[in-house]
This record gives structure tokens, C-alpha cells and sequence, in this order.
């Protein structure tokens, strides 16, 4: 068994690490990670500036 240890989260990829469940939330949550931007998130900056700023919209306003 083993365990993983986030500390501040800037070095840990929210969407492609394993960190939080048995595989990466990419392959865990596959729609959430279809709507991710290119970038790469550290779980810090998620938990500071929030999930919202790295989702990219795929409706356009009328659409919505």
C-alpha cells in the first residue's frame, strides 16, 4: 500500500497525477478533462484560484 503526500500541491498536476483517487482524475473524469485547457494545473493553483479558470467553455453565449 502506498500513499501520496500533496504538500502545497505546485508540483502536483490536478488532472494528471495520481493524487487523489487509484488513477489520475483525467482518466477517472474524463468529461471534466475534456474541458480542461491545455495548460498544466497544479492542484495549488485549482485550490487558489479555483476549477472555473482552467475550464474552457464549449457552448457559445447564445448556445448556453
Amino acid at each position: 500500500m502506498t500513499s501520496v503526500t500533496v504538500g502545497d500541491g505546485r508540483n502536483t498536476d490536478f488532472l494528471n497525477d495520481t493524487w487523489l483517487l487509484d488513477a489520475p482524475l483525467a482518466d477517472r473524469l474524463p468529461a471534466l478533462h475534456s474541458h480542461a485547457d491545455a495548460r498544466v494545473r497544479s492542484v495549488h493553483d485549482i485550490v487558489h484560484r479555483g476549477i472555473a479558470n482552467v475550464l474552457q467553455r464549449r457552448l457559445s453565449t447564445q448556445a448556453s
